[in-house]
């Protein structure tokens, strides 16, 4: 019974494959990763008036926060979500305008709604205890 050329070729190949000297690296190979537009970051989960929502800081190079995301469970053009983003980019603006983010988060903490326990009623609320808190969202 005689090999189709199909099968001829296969076998090569595949004698071939074993045939192959094997290189050794001598180090590892770099991978790369750029550093000038990457910021370190922390994302938390969190649940607010029964609502779960992730909250992610990311900081300048002094470590201080400077970017605040909200994400949350609900779909992306509902209101809820819409409102999380709002809230993300006002808290950015924020912390963004002064030098030193903590005479603004103090100054946000006495206008944010609170019940009468002292606790805030709204995500922004929570996002701006928490970083008073700690920059670092650390528990």
């Amino acid at each position: 019974m005689q090999k189709t050329d199909l099968q001829a070729k296969m076998q090569l190949i595949s004698q071939d494959n074993y045939l192959m000297e094997q290189t050794n690296l001598t180090e590892e190979p770099i991978m790369y990763e750029p550093e000038s537009n990457r910021r370190i970051g922390v994302t938390r989960k969190y649940i607010h008036n029964n609502k779960k929502f992730y909250l992610n800081v990311q900081y300048d190079n002094e470590a201080l926060p400077r970017v605040v995301r909200v994400f949350t469970e609900s779909k992306w053009g509902t209101e809820y979500a819409d409102i999380c983003m709002d809230c993300s980019d006002d808290v950015t603006y924020r912390l963004q305008t002064y030098r030193n983010p903590k005479g603004s988060l103090e100054k946000m903490a006495t206008e944010v709604p609170r019940r009468s326990t002292g606790e805030p009623t709204t995500i922004k609320g929570l996002i701006v205890d928490e970083l008073i808190k700690s920059y670092y969202l650390e528990e």
